[in-house]
């Protein structure tokens, strides 16, 4: 007997449940092996092993960046953990760490962290906070009245100097070194009455010298403002609450000629050359340009005669250099004698007076020809000077010795600052100052004179 089986006999249910998911899954494997899919497949893998490279790229670029710019010892500090490339930890201005575990959030972070680190070292030319003081002053001798006004704001800094955790802060000391040669004006006074930049110090050149008064062996015939001892010079230092690190700028009132007096002091004396600089105009023009100024009266100066000079100094001081003595000027004119070529220039920057009396050989240039004409406390510009000199027949880059004279050692100064401005390396011992000048050669009978008609 034969069987027959209906052809429209439908399967169980769980049997139809099995064929669907078998077709299904020849379906799919289908598509897998397909072209397209297999093309689709690849692009996606190789984008996101780019992504991946670039992503990582990044990490690695600004981890490297973050770690120069925070440098060993300073206050931002960064530090890459190293258990795995997903966790970085960092501090920030002595903040608690901060650990990222995911890499888009630790890219983000970096991201901020760089913005940080640049807004804190880029420097700036209109003087915001984020100035450093070198970089606004730039070790230069000549400082407008705009970048002083800007440098102003260091002067706010603490006394000593330092930051509350030990890193030495830049400071700006402003200080008066108005003196007057002749028309009865008190430089001393005038400062006590005010008005002076706010915050700022007074050094009298005639008190902190080398008195007879104080140091009669040092002084026996009684010169006037010579160069201090590097004791009463420390010792003043300390008085006024200055450091070696802090930055100086000189400055004067109008009708004041001689503030690079003081700017050769604090050379000479052994303050760092980069950081000495004088303000180009009066304290007059500070305050018209906005320079905060205190009126009120003081009597917060400091007197060489007040000072304890065998006690242990903070600031250090040095013997003064950059001078030469009456032998040291008697042996050039021997020298200049035997051989005129090779021997030392003297170059003497008196104004009327160097016709009535001066060394032998001296060449005449004016220290009234070095400052503006209308003005006394801005000098001329480099090109103006290296006229000055070339007409006078002076080469500043020359190998021999230049030896400066005038009257007490006081103008001689504005031959330095000129020469230095002038591309001359004044600070390696081929450029001194004969502290003496005339107040010494031209009262000794022994020494040679000569005079101009």
């Amino acid at each position: 007997m034969t069987a027959i089986i209906p052809t429209n006999c439908s399967r169980s249910l769980p049997d139809q449940d099995q064929h669907r998911k078998r077709r299904q899954r020849l379906r799919l494997q289908q598509k897998r092996h397909s072209p397209l899919h297999c093309m689709l497949s690849m692009i996606v893998v190789v984008t996101t092993s780019s992504l991946l490279v670039r992503s990582f790229s990044l990490i690695a670029t600004t981890s490297s960046y973050l770690t120069r710019s925070f440098p060993p010892g300073s206050r931002n500090t960064f530090t890459a953990c190293h258990k795995s490339p997903f966790i970085i930890t960092t501090r920030l201005q002595q903040q608690e760490p901060v650990i990222f575990r995911s890499t888009k959030t630790m890219i983000m972070a970096k991201m901020s962290m760089l913005k940080m680190t640049t807004t804190t070292t880029t420097t700036t030319s209109d003087g915001d906070d984020n100035d450093t003081l070198s970089s606004l002053l730039g070790g230069r001798n000549l400082i407008s009245i705009e970048d002083c006004i800007k440098a102003s704001k260091f002067s706010k800094k603490g006394d000593d100097g330092d930051n509350d955790d030990g890193v030495i802060a830049e400071r700006v000391v402003f200080i008066d070194a108005s003196w007057y040669h002749r028309g009865g004006r008190d430089g001393r006074q005038e400062f006590k009455n005010g008005p002076r930049i706010k915050g700022a110090k007074y050094i009298d050149m005639d008190d902190i010298a080398t008195t007879k008064e104080l140091f009669p062996n040092l002084n026996p015939k009684g010169l006037p403002h010579m160069l201090p001892p590097k004791e009463l010079f420390a010792a003043t230092m300390d008085a006024l609450s200055i450091t070696n690190n802090d930055h100086i700028i000189i400055y004067g009132k109008g009708g004041c000629i001689f503030t690079p007096r003081t700017w050769f002091l604090f050379r000479s004396l052994g303050h760092d050359p980069s950081k000495v600089h004088l303000m180009q105009g009066s304290l007059e023009d500070y305050i018209k340009e906005g320079g905060d100024a205190d009126y009120e009266h003081t009597d917060d100066l400091v007197e060489a005669k007040t000072l304890d000079l065998d006690g242990e100094f903070s600031y250090k001081a040095r013997d003064a250099m950059f001078v030469v003595d009456m032998d040291g000027m008697k042996e050039a004119l021997e020298d200049e004698e035997k051989d005129p070529l090779t021997s030392p220039l003297i170059l003497d920057p008196r104004g009327t007076t160097f016709a009535n009396g001066h060394i032998p050989g001296a060449i005449h240039v004016r220290y009234a020809s070095i400052h503006k004409p209308d003005d006394a406390l801005q000098i001329k510009s480099r090109e103006e000077l290296e006229e000055i000199f070339q007409t006078a027949g002076v080469d500043v880059q020359t190998d021999r010795q230049i030896l400066c004279t005038c009257g007490t050692g006081v103008s001689v100064c504005h031959l330095v600052l000129a020469l230095e401005e002038c591309g001359r390396n004044v600070m390696d011992g081929k450029t001194l100052i004969y502290d003496g000048s005339w107040a010494e050669w031209g009262f000794d009978p022994d020494t040679p004179k000569a005079v101009s008609k």
